[in-house]
């Protein structure tokens, strides 16, 4: 019966997010336009005429074959260019108009721009770094939009134990903090502000510059989600969160530490069979990993390529796909909530 009820407050959330998820293809069309626009006078001007796969790779100096082989596989997709007997070519007209989605901030349409713009430079192996300069405060202002918190509700109302039952808890890939000081917010006002002695919020990412404004601003992260004086806070020590640098393949704890592990659309930036590896070193037997991801084929195929230009980045993946590497690893009790891909596992 508790299964059934944590499904079904999941649903309601996910109808609030109706709006979000009807604008699937305005998004799948802005990231198809912000790639070929990116692309049009250079790699696509080239294929007016008919190239060979080899000639393509001799005239931009391709040194990752795979990554070639990736982008002409989406650009066929969806008929913007097509295979013929002599050769890959222009099929589409490039006369396009970029209009972002409606939820998409002037920070989230920068960045993927900035993504975009790295697809023809990572042809010759030069990849985009997500860290550098206004492209990490960009991120962090595109993942703390109102659609992330959307989801990370409907997250939480599908499986919802660590608030009930609090202990060790990883927000792992936490960026600067907003979403672990929402967890805080949720288990302090549940528990009037004295919550069981194990109870231990952590929070991990593998920039550093995140981990010092996620500590050295938590509290004011906190006061989107909570009424609490400053003095109130600094009175709650014991409970304030930890945060360390760290990803999803090289979490800095010990094996069987936490009770439950967050993920939010952080497993495609890294090796999933190594990441889940790792998530359950750390999880207690009895653990529970939760969060979302998007996966095949809900998942844009553009955004895919975009995500492609980060170095160490593996991309999206099935839920087939998922669930294998998640049962050779160890877990069990593997759930699912359709169609924002929320799941629930279990050591």
């Amino acid at each position: 019966m508790t299964i059934l009820v944590n499904r079904i407050k999941a649903w309601k959330n996910v109808i609030k997010l109706s709006k979000y998820v009807k604008f699937s293809d305005s998004m799948s069309e802005f990231y198809r336009n912000l790639v070929v626009l990116g692309l049009k006078d250079n790699f696509l001007s080239f294929l007016q005429q008919p190239h060979t796969f080899s000639e393509i790779k001799e005239e931009f100096n391709v040194i990752d074959d795979k990554f070639l082989s990736l982008l002409l596989e989406t650009l066929l997709s969806d008929n913007t260019i097509e295979k013929t007997s002599t050769g890959f070519l222009l099929n589409k007209t490039l006369d396009i108009e970029v209009i972002p989605p409606e939820g998409f901030d002037k920070s989230l349409c920068q960045f993927s721009e900035n993504m975009a713009n790295a697809v023809f430079d990572r042809l010759s192996n030069k990849f985009f770094d997500v860290s550098s300069g206004s492209n990490l405060f960009t991120l962090d202002d595109a993942l703390a939009q109102k659609v992330y918190g959307y989801m990370r509700h409907t997250t939480i109302s599908y499986a919802p134990d660590f608030i009930k039952y609090p202990g060790k808890f990883l927000d792992l890939g936490c960026g600067s903090g907003t979403s672990t000081a929402d967890f805080w917010a949720r288990v302090m006002k549940k528990h009037n502000f004295k919550p069981i002695n194990d109870f231990k919020l952590i929070g991990v990412d593998i920039n550093e510059d995140f981990m010092n404004i996620a500590s050295n601003e938590f509290y004011y992260s906190v006061k989107k989600y909570l009424e609490l004086s400053e003095d109130a806070y600094i009175d709650l020590k014991p409970y304030h969160p930890e945060f360390k640098t760290g990803t999803t393949t090289q979490i800095p704890y010990p094996d069987n530490y936490f009770d439950y592990i967050y993920t939010a659309n952080v497993l495609h930036w890294s090796k999933l069979k190594l990441s889940l590896d790792e998530i359950f070193r750390c999880l207690k037997t009895g653990g529970i990993y939760f969060g979302s991801n998007l996966l095949f084929p809900r998942a844009n195929s553009y955004l895919n390529i975009m995500l492609h230009t980060i170095d160490g980045v593996q991309g999206f993946f099935t839920k087939e796909e998922f669930i294998k590497q998640a049962k050779q690893v160890g877990f069990s009790k593997l759930k699912f909530c359709t169609p924002l891909k929320i799941f629930k596992f279990r050591k």
